[in-house]
């Protein structure tokens, strides 16, 4: 059974596929985020995105219907391979600062991009932050987050309906 996660993560795994610098893509792996850094060598392709949802909470309108917000966690990951010291030959800088430029793209793409236009389940993401990740010293990794509000149906009682025949005279 599809859920709205489910859907949703689809859906933004597919937004930040299409991703490109040129006419290739910008990241080569896009996953949940199971814990792959903790590894001591993450199975990864850089420079890479995991994702996780995180703090949903809903609230009850009626009949089983909900509404809910909650935050979008993006660690983008990247393999450090340039100096980024005031010493450092400025075009080698430039690709050692390349995860500033990759992580303004998400930003650009997912603002105000709302996962399904063809429902009202998903409201649009709202960029909070960015913020370097402390997990590792050998990676350079950015955390970003993004809000979302969600409202889910799919617990909706659902009613039925009778057909009922009504004859009706009309004098004049």
């Amino acid at each position: 059974m599809e859920t709205i996660l489910f859907n949703l993560y689809l859906l933004l795994q597919a937004r930040l596929a299409a991703i490109t610098d040129g006419d290739k893509p910008v990241f080569r792996w896009i996953d949940h985020d199971l814990g792959q850094l903790e590894d001591e060598k993450p199975a990864l392709s850089y420079p890479a995105i995991l994702i996780e949802f995180d703090e949903f909470t809903f609230t009850d309108l009626a009949e089983n219907c909900k509404m809910g917000e909650g935050n979008i966690v993006l660690k983008v990951v990247f393999d450090p391979y340039s100096s980024t010291s005031n010493i450092t030959n400025p075009v080698f800088k430039e690709k050692g600062l390349k995860y500033y430029k990759h992580e303004g793209m998400i930003k650009q793409a997912l603002d105000g991009w709302c996962p399904d236009e063809t429902s009202d389940v998903y409201g649009p993401l709202d960029f909070m932050s960015a913020s370097p990740g402390k997990e590792r010293t050998d990676l350079r990794i950015r955390q970003m987050v993004f809000s979302i509000g969600i409202d889910d149906y799919s617990g909706a009682t659902v009613q039925e309906s009778t057909n009922v025949s009504i004859d009706l005279e009309i004098k004049f």
